[in-house]
């Protein structure tokens, strides 16, 4: 089975997505052409193919005449994303749980004590990455 190829496009806008979602690029923060262009490797056409992408997924605003920005979430949407999340986890977890092992929960729970850790040092960005790799290995342990 052949797969779609991945233009320079597609790989910006994976990178750009992925660091948004992982903190990298903050809410209300201002996405310059220039400034992606340097972080990402790309020259302008696919940086801008990856924000208008963006954009449709309502992750970035494009403020015309002035380059973009990372979308700040309303209160609603906010509430709204972390009651799915919090439906969807608990039934991962559900699911998962009888084919957790003892080797699984050593590994949460130094996942648990690196968290605290970060939150100790406040540091958002790694407390993120912790964060999710705690529940992959919850989901990750599961038959699907």
């Amino acid at each position: 089975m052949t797969g779609k190829a991945h233009t320079k496009g597609d790989e910006a806008y994976q990178r750009i997505k992925r660091q948004i979602l992982e903190g990298v690029y903050l809410p209300g923060e201002r996405l310059t052409i220039r400034q992606l262009q340097t972080a990402c490797g790309y020259s302008g056409a696919p940086i801008r193919e990856a924000l208008r992408r963006l954009q449709q997924e309502g992750l970035v605003e494009i403020i015309p005449y002035s380059g973009a920005r990372v979308r700040r979430l309303t209160p609603f949407e906010i509430e709204e994303a972390y009651l799915i999340r919090g439906h969807l986890e608990g039934l991962a977890c559900q699911t998962a749980g009888p084919y957790l092992t003892e080797t699984h929960f050593s590994t949460l729970r130094q996942l648990i004590e690196e968290m605290d850790a970060c939150d100790r040092a406040n540091d958002g960005p790694a407390y993120g990455a912790l964060n999710k790799k705690f529940h992959m290995t919850i989901y990750r342990a599961g038959p699907y």
